[in-house]
């Protein structure tokens, strides 16, 4: 009997804990790389739909599950307790399983997040008082499912009325609705105060019907006009009162009182008006939009198509410098702006309410310097709005002075992804010493700018602090940072960790750019391996360690106790001695355990052959000297490490990257910069002659490679020849064979002579 082998259990449990663990953090990007007999097992399915923030698509999840979980109780219950089970609910359908109607967990589950659950569980449920109030706290109307018994309880009729003013229609006609209806203060603050619950009105005595107060927010909920006594219908004031709570109302008025302009003033400015109102009324009363109010309302809530044909209408030109007339129209449609007083175009308020992503650079044209300089949170508001598309324009129309005195406005531009402008280069670099306000710029130019990073200069890219900001902001940033700081293992991590953090982590175009991005001053793979083992000495610190410190308990038989006793001194010391432990060992833990993690996953999503990708797309010729340094001459190959040669030109043609302690500038590569360079020193004849010669190293390999498939196939018809030639003189067939090549000598003495030779 072969036994197994505890190694070979012991890292199928770390894999398996691994997945564990990934699946609990984010169980949409590690599902469908797992093995499919975890994608079955119950702990990682309670695990993703317990922790993990998003889940798989259905189809990959829940209908791959076995028939015993796709209604297991500890399954719906955790599809139930997840925070976004209602949107759950309508995309993936996860309807109440028959077997569990009559389980009073699972339903209170349901009916507390999906409505109309309720009339999916068993008789015995919809009598239990607990369940039914999970579901009106839902919706009142949920009282429709519940038990005759529960339908007539006062106590959760009113808790249902209390939500939705039409469940009182559901409590069955009795005593209870009787008690109900005749209780004013409850009728009138209650039930027809909610919204649907006007008509429950019709429900009440002839007595408190009458009562106007309680008429008038039956009105406002839903109950019509020529439901109400004649004697009201025909009440001017009363009207009035019913209109400002809803103008829908004007609608349901006669053509005579329509005509009314009192009726109809009212209904324009109340506060529910509608384009369809204002037509309406405007059409009984033209005269009305003469009156600021109803000019007000229109400019608020009015049709946008109409607004100018209003305003230029001669009655309206005292409303042109009306500040709070134009402020309303144009921020309704900001091309109204021209027809404002020449006093309210260089109001700020009027001004930065104009300001749209599609009108911010026009606006900006016709405000003048002066304007500016006295607001500038008037050119800040364009930028911040200002769509993609013009936002290269508004520069110009922005006073240089106000780049440097203005903080928040050269903010806003890098926070757009704009250039650093000459305008703010100056404040870019904060002098010492820094804090977090004069850093912020900085910081935000990493943020959303990295590529500009290095006109930050080699004191601040050099300070320590600062480094560790920025990389918070963008990892890539790493690059431009000094030698010191390129091979130190904690921003390493820090870097890739938040390698390009802005960008989805999920595309394979940035897991590949790992490689490209750091793998000239970083060997990935060699940090990848020092991440793997500091995770490991962490999961060995919890597992195995940990274990053995545990609080004594007098239930605990010795065995099961600590076998460090010094440690047993309550909950809080052992605590305290666990992270000191952890801290000596170098254990990582909080932040620096959640960095590991998050650049083994980035590291893990990259791809493991590099591929060498150019520097610069625009010399892609030059870039095979470096790529492939075999092809340089010897000479020429040494002079690479010596930039002393390369003399001005690679500082004329190389833009600076940042430089290290003692060391030369780091540059990129302009086209054709390392070929003036070489011409400079008269190598340049000398590296042609290395490529020509690695061209015809290559030639010749190919014609040896040919010579030899030649030679191969030569020997099989040989061997053919002979066999057959045997095979004949076997049956005694005197046949004259021609040997084709009579001796491997032969072949041999051609191959070397056709090597050798000139050709």
């Amino acid at each position: 009997v072969m036994q197994e082998d505890p190694m070979v259990n012991h890292r199928a449990d770390e894999e398996r804990m691994k997945a564990i663990d990934r699946v609990g953090r984010d169980a949409k990007r590690w599902w469908n790389g797992m093995k499919p007999e975890f994608k079955t097992d119950k702990t990682f399915i309670l695990r993703a739909l317990q922790n993990s923030p998003t889940l798989p698509p259905k189809s990959d999840f829940e209908r791959q599950f076995p028939q015993s979980l796709r209604f297991d109780r500890d399954v719906v219950l955790a599809f139930c307790r997840r925070s976004d089970f209602a949107e759950l609910f309508e995309e993936r359908h996860l309807y109440v399983p028959g077997c569990l109607s009559n389980d009073k967990e699972v339903m209170m589950a349901y009916c507390s997040k999906v409505p109309r659950s309720l009339q999916e569980a068993s008789e015995e449920l919809i009598d239990d008082p607990e369940v039914v109030e999970a579901a009106i706290s839902l919706g009142g109307l949920e009282l429709q499912y519940a038990s005759l018994r529960l339908q007539e309880d006062p106590t959760i009729v009113q808790r249902a009325c209390a939500s939705h003013g039409r469940a009182l229609e559901f409590c069955p006609p009795g005593p209870t609705r009787k008690m109900l209806t005749s209780d004013r203060n409850f009728m009138k603050d209650v039930v027809l105060s909610k919204p649907g619950g006007g008509t429950m009105w019709k429900l009440m005595d002839s007595e408190l019907q009458n009562d106007p107060e309680v008429l008038l927010p039956a009105l406002r909920n839903g109950l019509s006009l020529r439901d109400i006594p004649p004697f009201f219908k025909n009440d001017s004031s009363f009207l009035q009162r019913a209109i400002q709570s809803n103008s829908s109302l004007y609608s349901q008025l006669s053509a005579e009182l329509q005509s009314c302009e009192a009726l109809a003033r009212e209904a324009i400015i109340a506060g529910d008006s509608t384009p369809e109102i204002h037509e309406k009324a405007l059409g009984h009363c033209p005269l009305l939009n003469r009156e600021r109010l109803v000019v007000l309302s229109l400019c608020e809530r009015g049709n946008v198509d109409h607004l100018e044909q209003l305003l230029r209408l001669p009655s309206s030109h005292p409303f042109l410098d009306d500040l709070e007339i134009m402020k309303a129209a144009i921020s309704r449609s900001s091309s109204l702006l021209s027809l404002a007083s020449p006093r309210l175009k260089h109001e700020p308020e009027v001004i930065l309410i104009s300001i749209t992503p599609s009108s911010a650079w026009n606006t900006l044209k016709t405000v003048s310097s002066n304007v500016l300089r006295e607001h500038p949170e008037i050119p800040t508001r364009a930028v911040e709005l200002c769509c993609k598309a013009n936002l290269r324009y508004l520069p110009a129309n922005i006073p240089d002075a106000l780049w440097t005195s203005y903080r928040p406005l050269p903010l806003a531009w890098i926070r757009r992804g704009g250039r650093v402008l000459n305008a703010f280069e100056s404040i870019l670099v904060p002098q010492p010493p820094y804090t977090e306000e004069n850093l912020q710029l900085p910081l935000e130019l990493v943020k959303h700018n990295y590529a500009e990073a290095y006109k930050l200069g080699e004191a601040l890219l050099g300070n320590r602090d600062f480094m560790e900001k920025a990389l918070f902001r963008d990892g890539r940033v790493l690059s431009l940072a000094p030698q010191k700081f390129r091979q130190n293992f904690d921003l390493q991590v820090l870097a890739i960790a938040n390698h390009n953090i802005n960008v989805d982590r999920d595309n394979q175009a940035t897991a590949s750019n790992i490689r490209n991005t750091f793998g000239s001053f970083m060997d990935v793979d060699q940090l990848k391996e020092k991440i793997r083992t500091k995770l490991d000495l962490h999961e060995t610190f919890v597992k195995d360690f940990l274990r053995g410190i545990a609080i004594v308990t007098p239930r605990q038989p010795p065995s099961l106790r600590s076998q460090l006793p010094m440690l047993d001194r309550g909950v809080e010391t052992s605590q305290a001695f666990k992270r000191l432990i952890a801290e000596y060992l170098g254990v990582p833990l909080g932040t620096e355990l959640g960095l590991l993690r998050q650049a083994m996953e980035i590291l893990e999503a990259a791809p493991t052959a590099p591929h060498a990708a150019p520097r610069n797309n625009d010399m892609n010729e030059d870039n095979a000297f470096f790529d492939a340094p075999q092809m340089l001459p010897e000479n020429a190959q040494g002079w690479l490490g010596h930039p002393e040669i390369f003399g001005p030109a690679l500082h004329d043609h190389f833009p600076p990257l940042g430089r290290g302690d003692g060391e030369p500038p780091i540059r990129r590569p302009a086209r054709g910069a390392v070929l003036m360079a070489f011409r400079g020193e008269g190598a340049l004849e000398e590296l042609r002659q290395g490529r020509a010669h690695a061209r015809r190293q290559e030639r010749l390999a190919r014609m040896r490679q040919h010579m030899m498939e030649h030679r191969q196939q030569a020997m099989l018809e040989q061997q053919h020849m002979r066999r057959r030639r045997m095979m004949m003189r076997q049956h005694e067939h005197p046949i004259e064979v021609i040997d084709l090549v009579d001796d491997d000598d032969d072949l041999d003495e051609e191959m070397n002579d056709f090597l050798l030779g000139e050709d």
